[in-house]
């Protein structure tokens, strides 16, 4: 852990933090599921939505199997002068 590489010991609350998160990440009632279906798009931010997926069979025909392909959009930072 880097608190014990730097000899720094947590705080109660840096040492409960991360059970309160895992606390919340396995409420299912937080959960948003979504079906997608073929020719669905989903597009996601994420610097705002903490996502994943559950696990899936694909079609044995390779033909019909899902095309996941991903990719990144980089949002212009300002410059400062």
């Amino acid at each position: 852990m880097g608190s014990h590489a730097a000899g720094e010991p947590l705080t109660p609350a840096q040492i409960e933090a991360p059970d309160a998160v895992d606390e919340v990440l396995g409420d299912e009632s937080l959960f948003l599921r979504l079906p997608l279906r073929r020719g669905d798009l989903l597009v996601l931010d994420n610097t705002t939505v903490l996502h994943g997926r559950t696990s899936f069979v694909d079609h044995p025909d390779p033909l019909r199997r899902r095309c996941l392909a991903r990719s990144t959009a980089i949002r212009p930072t300002s410059r400062s002068a």
